[in-house]
């Protein structure tokens, strides 16, 4: 898949955050007229949420919020598949605080 010099790419904010919470992912997705469908999601958390493409006249930006992000997530990821069937996918990694073991006690 080519994207005229423009990368697929994603992103999450906050990139660190504590167990629970509620992100926000973002795909950038280059205008390409193959493009046909977006994927993304967080891994352990949400995963295979789809949106459909139109080829070069789908928007560049997708947000979405993701909520109740649990321990051991990750990474956060967007893919895109073309008219072809081919791939392409990006990965962002994140990290979940507040996830230690609690101790235990008899």
């Amino acid at each position: 898949m080519l994207f005229s010099g423009d990368q697929l790419r994603v992103s999450v904010n906050p990139a660190v955050m504590m167990a629970g919470n509620t992100v926000i992912l973002t795909c950038h997705v280059p205008k390409h007229p193959d493009n046909r469908l977006l994927e993304y999601g967080i891994i352990g958390t949400q995963e295979g949420s789809q949106r459909q493409l139109d080829g070069s006249a789908s928007p560049i930006t997708w947000q979405f919020e993701i909520k109740r992000v649990e321990c051991e997530s990750g990474p956060a990821y967007c893919a895109v598949r073309d008219s072809h069937g081919q791939w392409t996918r990006v990965t962002a990694q994140i990290q979940v605080a507040g996830c230690q073991e609690k101790p235990f006690i008899p």
